[in-house]
């Protein structure tokens, strides 16, 4: 009886060394690193009142006072670096997340045509747009949430769309708006340029 717990033992022992030398072929954890090149301009967009946004064509954007117009703004990355981490091994059960390199920490808008009365072409139209992502409270049911440009840090290192809620109609009809992001404050960066969009 002892001989048959001693060699099942060693049975148990040898196939489970087996098995996880099987799993584990890849050592210390290994991380993918993503940099935020730049972000492009997808689709102008406007939101129902289930929260689903309907895509608009640029050269109509319907638009009232107290109205909300949305720019989806899509990021483009590249992989930075794959590197390893960590002391433990990493088995094919666990799952390792990427890691996104923000593209900045700050960002400005301006308006490329003339806006309003006093804000001509070349100006800084940052205080008309705010921030928009969808959140869920903790009864699960969806929220709106919405913070100004200065809390571009919190949302700056996501792989989904970025979204603009524009919150002021533009008095003239048709206007271009450029984007800028920057990183360590205004020394570096990037623009988007979005198509003419013709309010009304």
């Amino acid at each position: 009886m002892h001989s048959f717990f001693r060699y099942a033992g060693l049975i148990c022992f040898l196939f489970s060394s087996l098995f996880f030398q099987f799993c584990n072929t890849c050592g210390k954890k290994s991380v993918q690193q993503f940099a935020i090149e730049k972000y492009d301009f997808q689709q102008v967009a406007k939101m129902d009142a289930k929260s689903q946004f309907y895509f608009l064509k640029p050269d109509s954007v319907p638009m009232v006072s107290n109205d909300t117009v949305y720019f989806l703004l899509m990021p483009k990355t590249k992989l930075a670096q794959n590197s390893l981490s960590g002391n433990g091994n990493l088995y094919a059960c666990d799952p390792v997340m990427p890691v996104t390199v923000a593209l900045g920490d700050s960002m400005r808008i301006e308006t490329m045509d003339n806006f309003d009365a006093t804000h001509s072409a070349g100006s800084d139209v940052s205080d008309f747009f705010l921030l928009y992502e969808q959140g869920f409270i903790d009864s699960g049911k969806m929220v709106n949430n919405y913070y100004p440009l200065n809390a571009f840090t919190r949302q700056n290192q996501m792989l989904s769309f970025l979204h603009l809620a524009l919150i002021k109609k533009p008095s003239f009809k048709n206007i271009r708006f450029k984007i800028y992001v920057y990183k360590q404050k205004l020394n570096d960066g990037n623009t988007c340029e979005t198509p003419v969009l013709s309010f009304f």
